[in-house]
């Protein structure tokens, strides 16, 4: 498994459920920055979801220490224009503004040769990720939270064995 194989940026979403206990996917959440650190695993706070998550609440109660802080820069902006040219067209200026910091988001991903991006559930983030992966303009694993936990993530893809019982 190669170290970019090992990389994850989380979204707003994910990053919510990590620290609301109230949120559905907590535990799930919880689950998969236990099995990064235990993987050592290079986790990746984008700026953009770092301000997307303190419009509800500080981004001090994140568990800083244990993520790389991924500023937007001119490389990730020209990617991002690229991707950009090549959306679906949004339709509205809300859905607009959405699918820009989504596609930031992937920029990154793609400039930083970051495997994963963890979302809370399928949305903009996801279906995007899925289409530039169809088209050859990234490939960007994006793994949803609300499908629960699968530690295949971290092993290249080898699910367990389940075997029966010796005895």
């Amino acid at each position: 498994m190669s170290a970019s194989d090992r990389t994850w940026l989380w979204d707003a979403g994910a990053l919510i459920a990590l620290v609301d206990p109230a949120q559905p996917q907590h535990e799930t959440a919880q689950r998969y920055l236990r099995e990064a650190l235990r993987t050592k695993a290079t986790l990746y706070l984008s700026v953009m979801a770092a301000a997307e998550f303190h419009q509800r609440q500080s981004v001090t109660e994140l568990p800083l220490r244990h993520w790389v802080v991924l500023p937007f820069n001119i490389d990730h902006a020209m990617v991002a224009g690229d991707l950009m040219r090549h959306a679906r067209p949004a339709p509205d200026a809300m859905a607009r503004a959405v699918v820009r910091d989504d596609i930031k988001l992937i920029a990154q991903a793609v400039c930083e040769s970051i495997h994963h991006v963890l979302v809370e559930s399928e949305g903009a983030l996801s279906r995007h990720i899925a289409q530039f992966n169809q088209a050859g303009r990234s490939r960007v694993a994006c793994v949803q939270l609300d499908q629960g936990f699968d530690a295949a993530w971290f092993n290249g893809g080898q699910k367990s064995l389940s075997l029966p019982d010796a005895g």
